[in-house]
């Protein structure tokens, strides 16, 4: 059949995921995103739009409204999901903003997992010529002004799923990114990470590295990523032996150079995160696809530049092990007995193929006829270690699908010496680079002011300077930047494009890389030489802004069909672009006072992206554009933005601002360049004061951002995000806690029911160093909506424990259900000071009984917190184990008591010694001995219980505990 594209609804239990946070996020690196990590544990029935792809043997669930992201594969040959799918939308707290999903496929750009991974994406389902059906996913990101897309697609007859992602740099500006395609996969005992390369970035050998099978899922014990370096083929995935079954993925390795494992690891603390992500609690690894080689690796997309490439994804059954692959099919392996089984599997039918396998060089094996994506075909050969060799071609294939046995020399990648320290400005500059990549700003900022110190006229620092001036409106600055570097060097593309002259713009037009971008800016600043963007579009027709630019151009000057051929290319290139879109809706639109409806539709989910739709349309269309965002997501900057673009003009209605109103949200924070220019228009409108201090704050200009809110509240605007800001200012970059608690104090008037703004003033309180009986006492008065949170519950629980209310500690954490961040681990160290806290109590009041089930609790790890036990190395539970012996010997279990005691000196010694301690408690005790450094006023104790663990070592129980039992009385730990 074939293959078919479809939307439809399907009902999914869904965990509930607040409203984003109204505070920007300046701790986040997300700005102009707010926050959604507001997540709950109350689940409903939730109706999702769903694209549907199917073909003969596959069926794509993607789901726009959860990132885009390819939520389930259901492989029809071997009945069952090829990618770890859950049946439940259950958030936890792992991406930039918060909440996030695991399951199928995520594309993730600039930086993984992306901001909109919980929010809708633009969509748009193709059923193209030939039968291959295709669903785009699209969205513009407002970190960086690029565009991303992604097609996901079927072809008939075909058994993989294809993906192409292009990547468009819609600023003006080069943008740092990296990609990612993280698909998730179930898990068994046997699972195995197929990957050709030799070793990974972080050291290890690979797959075997000091005789552990790394690539094996059930060695792998904790949470870890592994990238592979140096990769030698396309191709990798996962397979699992127990099953039978797995998955590829194949791309040219020299486009997308990544191939990762992330796991959690088979400890508790990494089982748990099933539990937390959803119901079922079937644990799942991810096997990653990235642009570069790791997710520290950034690089550099120059403005108005446009990447492409394309990966497959498609199921591996009936071959055994994967040995080789290609985009049509798959050569696996089996050798047990003295024995090899070879299988081969193809995507799609191929009529007259062709399979050779020759063991120790003699053929053992030809066949020719029809292979079929439905049985894998097999041969056993008595030569399981024997060179084998085996090649399979049909006349579809795009190339053979070839493999050998024999090792293949493997040639290292070039090391790049990273850690020298600079001398020189150009060093300098090559560190300033890799600390941007990392998104490092302020480091980088440091090391190209080091380059201008050692030569004030170098270049690249001066552009890198321009560049980071003109981005926080600083336009004067960037100006006379631009200048020194084009005294340093007239013919420079970059600073000539800055520079902006219709010379200079030209000069830049005519570099390859500058084209594009220069272009756009001489049509846009000097309408008649506006043949440029044709030009240039010639040059790259891969361009959106080109099309778009041009297809206007062509229309202003009444050329009508050739901006109708214009269009057509353009969508035939980009069918999904909210730009092209547009002008085909307005070009067949007969309306002229709103919105076409199926264009409204497209922008309702995000409709500050009509903003950038307004230069690319006729004026009426552009007004209609400008107001209908401003009244329908902009909120209360609507009136000053719609201004800039219509001076003089005025909205039909706007949201209301003044005296006690509570500034929204929205979807984004100020972020657009020429804001800022268009709030210096109102220096006396309070909120546009506010709004400033936000756009300058977010820009790393704090002091200006500051002065700017403070004159917000002078001007009269109580606010209840304002007082936040100010607060936070105060106390995280002035220092001042007592005004940020004034101010806090204030918001909180404005805004009782908002948890955040407690959970500051506590953590403001404790550093000021407030009794926590008055922090305990200032939550406990907070409305009941706020006071039962989970949030709220964990910070309650904590300071009971700091009052040694210890009882209501351990009542508050066994009545919520705590969801952690990913690697926060806080929640187990407030359980465990609770249940030791009331321990002690007991032991010291002679309730020996009640003593021993405290200490057995402090071993266990409840699920309810969302924090799972450790492996080794990785555990330290000396303290638990320590006193959980207490209780033991107390109670008269004596063997009980000794072997945890045991296990206590074990970890003290393990996490306190450099090198590694052997396994037995006199080695340990030694290296506790030979580590341990206490300070003067803890000596004595300390010795003691040095002393007990002597006894615990040499055997003798009853010393142990008598020793024990006099340092307990003195509270002194060695934890």
């Amino acid at each position: 059949m074939s293959a078919r594209v479809w939307e439809e609804t399907i009902t999914m239990p869904t965990y509930p995921v607040g409203k984003a946070s109204p505070f920007p996020p300046f701790d986040r690196s997300i700005y102009p995103y707010p926050m959604l990590d507001d997540i709950g544990y109350d689940k409903v029935d939730k109706n999702y739009r769903a694209v549907m792809l199917e073909n003969d043997y596959l069926k794509v669930t993607v789901l726009p409204e959860i990132g885009g992201k390819i939520w389930g594969v259901w492989d029809k040959i071997a009945r069952r999901d090829m990618f770890y799918s859950p049946k439940v939308v259950k958030p936890g707290l792992v991406s930039l903003r918060g909440a996030w999903t695991a399951g199928g496929i995520e594309f993730n750009f600039p930086i993984g997992h992306h901001v909109y991974c919980m929010s809708p994406m633009h969509y748009l389902p193709v059923q193209e010529p030939g039968g291959r059906a295709t669903v785009w996913v699209y969205q513009y990101e407002y970190l960086s002004g690029m565009h991303w897309a992604v097609a996901i697609s079927l072809s008939p007859g075909v058994n993989r799923v294809e993906t192409t992602i292009r990547l468009h740099n819609a600023s003006d500006m080069p943008q740092r990114y990296y990609v990612w395609s993280n698909s998730a996969v179930p898990v068994s005992h046997d699972f195995e990470f197929i990957c050709t390369a030799p070793s990974t970035s972080d050291g290890r050998s690979f797959p075997i590295d000091n005789g552990l099978q790394v690539s094996l899922y059930r060695n792998l014990d904790h949470a870890l990523d592994l990238f592979a370096r140096n990769p030698q083929d396309d191709y990798f995935g996962y397979y699992d032996a127990r099953e039978g079954y797995g998955v590829l993925n194949v791309a040219n390795r020299f486009e997308a150079v990544g191939q990762k494992l992330f796991t959690w690891g088979t400890g508790e603390d990494g089982l748990i995160w099933a539990h937390l992500l959803s119901d079922s609690d079937l644990n799942y690894c991810e096997v990653q696809r990235g642009r570069f080689e790791d997710q520290g690796t950034w690089r550099m997309i120059m403005p108005q530049a446009v990447e492409q490439w394309s990966e497959v994804w498609f199921p591996v059954h009936g071959v055994g092990k994967p040995v080789k692959a290609t985009r049509d099919g798959v050569i696996g392996i089996e050798s047990r007995d003295g024995q090899t089984r070879a299988g081969v599997q193809v995507v799609t039918d191929q009529k007259d193929a062709a399979i050779s396998v020759e063991a120790g060089g003699v053929n053992q094996w030809k066949h020719r006829g029809t292979l079929t994506p439905v049985e894998a075909v097999t041969h056993t050969v008595d030569a399981a270690d024997s060179l084998l060799t085996i090649s399979v071609t049909g006349p579809a294939f795009e190339k053979p699908i070839e493999y050998s046995s024999e090792p293949k020399e493997i040639v290292p990648p070039v090391a790049v010496d990273s850690d020298k320290e600079p001398e020189t400005a150009e060093e300098y500059a090559r560190a300033a680079v890799r600390a941007w990549q990392r998104r490092n700003d302020a480091q980088a900022d440091e090391l190209w002011a080091r380059a201008l110190e050692q030569d004030p006229g170098f270049v690249p620092a001066l552009l890198a300077q321009a560049r980071r001036n003109r981005w926080r409106g600083q336009d004067e600055k960037a100006e006379d930047l631009v200048r020194q570097a084009l005294a340093r060097d007239p013919e420079n593309p970059e600073a000539l494009y800055y520079e902006g002259s219709l010379e200079g713009l030209f000069k830049a037009f005519r570099h390859p890389a500058w084209k594009a971008a220069a272009a756009l800016e001489i049509a846009l600043r000097y309408p008649k030489y506006a043949y440029t963007v044709e030009v240039a579009l010639k040059a790259n027709a891969t361009n959106p802004f080109l099309y778009a630019r041009q297809i206007k151009i062509l229309r202003d000057e009444g050329r009508a069909e050739e901006a109708d051929a214009c269009l057509s290319r353009f969508l035939e290139y980009a069918p999904y672009d909210l730009i092209a879109l547009a002008q085909k809706a307005f070009h067949q639109s007969e309306t002229t006072g709103s919105l076409p409806a199926d264009l409204e539709a497209r922008l309702k989910d995000s409709p500050e992206s009509a903003m950038g739709l307004i230069p690319f349309v006729d004026a009426s269309r552009a007004r209609l554009l400008a107001e209908w965002a401003c009244l329908n997501g902009v909120g209360v900057r609507a009136p000053y933005i719609f201004e800039y673009w219509y001076p003089g003009e005025k909205l039909t209605s706007a949201p209301a601002k003044g005296p006690n109103t509570v500034l929204p949200a929205d979807s984004v924070f100020p972020h657009r360049q020429e804001e800022i220019a268009v709030y210096r228009h109102y220096p006396e409108d309070a909120a546009v004061q506010y709004l400033t201090g936000l756009w300058l704050y977010g820009k790393g200009l704090k002091e200006e951002g500051v002065a700017a809110w403070e004159k917000a509240e002078a001007l009269g605007l109580q606010d209840g995000t304002l007082f936040r800001c100010l607060g936070w200012a105060c106390w995280k970059d002035r220092g001042d806690r007592e005004k940020a608690v004034a101010m806090y104090e204030k918001s909180l008037a404005l805004m009782p029911e908002n948890y955040r703004l407690y959970a500051d003033r506590n953590a403001i309180w404790g550093e000021m160093g407030k009794p926590a009986s008055e922090r305990l006492a200032a939550l406990e008065s907070a409305p009941t909506s706020v006071r039962d949170r989970w949030q709220m519950a964990a910070l309650r629980a904590e300071l009971c424990v700091a009052v040694k209310n210890y009882d209501k500690a351990i009542e508050l954490l066994g009545s919520h259900t705590f969801l952690p961040w990913e690697g926060a681990r806080g929640m187990r160290g407030t359980y465990l000071n609770a249940h030791l806290g009331r321990a002690r109590k007991h032991f010291l009041a002679g309730d020996f009984v009640g003593t021993l089930e405290d200490f057995k609790a402090a071993l266990q790890y409840p699920m309810n917190l969302g924090v799972g036990r450790m492996n080794p190395p990785f555990r330290y539970e000396s303290e638990e184990h320590f006193w959980a012996g207490m209780g033991y010997m107390a109670t008269g279990h004596e063997t009980e008591a000794m072997a945890l005691w045991q296990e206590a000196l074990s970890q003290l010694a393990r996490h306190g010694s450099r090198k590694p301690v052997p396994d037995s408690p006199q080695a340990a005790l030694e290296a506790l001995t030979e580590t341990a450094r206490p300070d003067e006023r803890a000596h004595a104790s300390r010795e003691r219980f040095r002393e007990g663990f002597a006894a615990v070592a040499a055997g003798n129980a009853s010393r142990a505990y008598s020793i024990f039992s006099e340092a307990v009385r003195e509270d002194v730990w060695p934890w």
